[in-house]
């Protein structure tokens, strides 16, 4: 399985490594983002490549122009994207939603770091891992959904997600960092809740209360 690279148009001459960015099928009205969203007018080129969905150069996460919906595709050229690699969607103020297709594994460091304006986040129960800082000062994000099939969160993961209220916990218990365990959600107002008789569970999680779901 190949991750996803999102790469600038003046790598656009290399035969059958890139495809302009398709648009999903909508999913409850996300949309994806579309082919001429940069501030140059150049086309979005996505591309299979080692390290995850990623940004150029010549293509950074600055450039989106207005508040969009993000839908992620699941392949290129019938490459599953299996990963979200480190800091791609960082600073990303415009992105309000974001759907995380059901082949990708891993979350990478920092992705949606000080998206301020991400208010919604699917993530799938393919996803086993979510990196150090990934959703760090997403401001507006209220609540989120952790699948079962997540083992592990980095430190400062959600630190200074200051709307968020509440985290519902389909599984166990993921691992946090042994040193950083409550700075894990630091500077948040979030309760835990998880599924009533589901082991692993207490009074508290990454220092912060916990509820069975009602």
């Amino acid at each position: 399985m190949i991750p996803l690279v999102m790469l600038g148009c003046s790598d656009a001459g290399k035969e059958g490594a890139m495809v302009k960015a398709q648009k999903p099928e909508p999913e409850a009205g996300i949309t994806a983002i579309p082919d001429s969203s940069r501030s140059s007018g150049k086309d979005i080129i996505w591309a299979n490549g080692e390290n995850g969905l990623a940004f150029d150069d010549f293509n950074t996460s600055e450039t989106f122009e207005v508040l969009k919906d993000l839908v992620i595709p699941s392949e290129i050229n019938g490459s599953p994207v299996t990963t979200i690699s480190d800091g791609v969607f960082s600073g990303s103020e415009n992105l309000v939603s974001v759907v995380i297709p059901d082949t990708v594994t891993s979350i990478g460091a920092g992705v949606f770091y000080s998206n301020s304006n991400l208010t919604s986040v699917t993530i799938p129960d393919s996803v086993t891992s979510i990196g150090d800082g990934a959703f760090y000062a997403c401001g507006s994000l209220a609540a989120i959904t952790i699948p079962a099939s997540v083992t592990s969160i980095g430190k400062r993961a959600f630190l200074d997600c200051t709307s968020l209220t509440k985290i519902t916990f389909l599984g166990k218990p993921p691992t946090l960092d042994v040193e950083e365990a409550d700075g894990t959600f630091e500077n948040t107002s979030a309760t835990m809740y998880y599924v009533p008789g589901m082991p692993g569970w207490g009074a508290s999680f990454g220092g912060r209360d916990c509820q069975p779901i009602e």
